[in-house]
């Protein structure tokens, strides 16, 4: 399960994360990641840490997510939904407000990352949890509330 506990970010690389998900620079945002990868920062993030098969791969961290997210960068959410970048992304696990990506989209009314995090593999049968949004509704029942 992915750790929801994050160290904060570097305000520098904030900021740079920032700039790119702007503009949706998808070859800068796979740059960036590929380098946060190699990270020793990161160790703890690692999947499968101490098991037996070894795996490499990393959570991405939520906060550079939710950032690229919150920014509506189709581009950078695709390389790293799709694995350009080395992270991988539970699309299924609540935010520490109870809310999955889906749930977020669906409250921005995001056409885009809707359908980029159904072709993903986001269930639509999560409710939300209390929190920000209003608890145990689905990302339908949010959609739906928007446009009301």
């Amino acid at each position: 399960m992915e750790n929801l506990y994050e160290p904060p970010l570097d305000i520098d690389l904030r900021r740079e994360f920032f700039e790119i998900a702007c503009v949706d620079d998808k070859p800068d945002f796979v740059s960036m990641m590929k380098t946060l990868y190699e990270s020793p920062t990161l160790e703890s993030e690692k999947v499968g840490k101490g098991e037996p098969d070894d795996t490499e791969a990393k959570y991405c961290p939520r906060r550079i997510f939710d950032l690229i997210f919150g920014h509506g960068a189709v581009d950078c959410a695709t390389a790293l939904l799709e694995g350009e970048t080395g992270f991988i992304v539970d699309l299924n696990l609540p935010n520490i407000s109870g809310a999955c990506p889906l749930h977020l989209a669906a409250e921005k009314l995001s056409y885009d990352m809707i359908d980029l995090f159904l072709r993903h593999g986001a269930r639509t049968d999560i409710r939300t949890i209390d929190g920000v949004l209003k608890g145990d509704l689905l990302p339908l029942n949010i959609a739906l509330e928007k446009l009301r």
